[in-house]
């Protein structure tokens, strides 16, 4: 049954015509981006889309209906549509066939789950349960080699399967990470590898999940950052006059030199919520204070907290939120507040993956 699942799928992704060179045309996916291929094939076979605006969001994190319904469409070939209106979810339909094809159960991912953001274990579980009985040689000591995964770890097999077969990689720590997410653009990327072998990267690659093509350079902050030396006088000399208990300036330091990165997934730069006229929030991966600068100048600074999952667990990333529409701001910066040089700590420039 599972097997020739497998097959109908392999075969109507060989049987579609063949690629555009072009792609997709979403604007916040240029072909200079590392996901571009995945995202343009993706979206020519209808496995996946775009929003209704025509943008992509690749930085935005995947929620359990998006993987849901783009990995029964990449199994079956088809799409069963988006629930009625007025039910529970718009992917209603897309759960409960894949509860029927025996993807998951209900105690697996309840339909609860599908406007949160699935983790990369419950992502291991679909492509397991897609893939069906796949032979995986040395299967204990490739399990072995991925160092956060045990015999206790929840769907451990599943996980060691999509990553023995290349679908799912791990990172150049020998880390799988179960409970991390990913964006829509990684999603994408795991989709094109579900359906096209060929893409697929084993084992001993040594490849984080994503190939980055972020190029990091260092440039002068005074060159990047007009208002950088007035931004905290200003808030200083406000504070003082309103008789606030501290300065703004307290602990953060303007490096005199920056570091600039061109691919914001270096970061795990995620859109939570686009600009809805009063605020836009992101998570993160950064260290630091963190400003939004469009034009040579700080225009917004972000309220900025650790991120937790709903058992208190810290996640490794920080929320951000900020009162100003990201898609107009041309870069994301993290000041450092532990720098006492140059030497320690510099700068974070990351380019803004969100602009439209």
């Amino acid at each position: 049954m599972r097997k020739s699942r497998v097959l109908t799928f392999v075969l109507i992704f060989m049987l579609f015509t063949s690629i555009a060179a072009s792609g997709a045309d979403y604007p916040d996916v240029k072909s200079s981006n590392w996901a571009y291929e995945a995202v343009s094939a993706m979206s020519e076979k209808a496995i996946i889309q775009g929003y209704l605006n025509g943008s992509f969001q690749p930085g935005k994190t995947v929620t359990y209906g998006e993987f849901i319904k783009m990995a029964l469409i990449a199994g079956t070939g088809q799409d069963v549509g988006n629930a009625a209106p007025g039910s529970e979810h718009w992917a209603m339909n897309y759960y409960n066939k894949a509860l029927e094809l025996k993807y998951f159960t209900s105690h697996d991912i309840d339909k609860s789950q599908l406007k949160y953001e699935i983790t990369r274990g419950d992502m291991a579980l679909i492509i397991s349960s897609i893939l069906g009985d796949v032979k995986i040689e040395n299967y204990d000591e490739i399990q072995k080699g991925i160092k956060d995964i045990t015999y206790q770890t929840k769907h451990e097999y599943d996980i060691t399967k999509a990553y023995a077969t290349g679908i799912l990689t791990g990172y150049t720590d020998k880390t799988f990470r179960p409970e991390k997410t990913l964006t829509r653009a990684e999603s994408a990327t795991v989709i094109y590898r579900l359906v096209d072998e060929s893409k697929r990267v084993l084992p001993g690659g040594e490849k984080e999940e994503v190939t980055t093509t972020a190029v990091v350079t260092i440039g002068k902050t005074a060159d990047l950052i007009k208002n950088y030396k007035t931004f905290y006088a200003e808030a200083d000399a406000k504070a003082i006059a309103e008789g606030w208990d501290y300065l703004p300036s307290d602990g953060v330091r303007f490096t005199e030199e920056y570091e600039l990165y061109t691919d914001a997934s270096v970061w795990d730069i995620k859109m939570n919520r686009l600009f809805n006229g009063e605020s836009c929030s992101f998570v993160h991966t950064l260290r630091g204070h963190i400003y939004l600068v469009k034009d040579g100048l700080i225009v917004n600074s972000c309220n900025t907290s650790p991120r937790f999952d709903g058992d208190g667990n810290y996640l490794n990333y920080q929320g951000s939120r900020a009162e100003y529409d990201i898609s107009k701001v041309d870069y994301i910066i993290a000041v450092p507040t532990s720098a006492k040089s140059d030497k320690d700590e510099i700068i974070k420039v990351v380019a803004n993956p969100f602009k439209k």
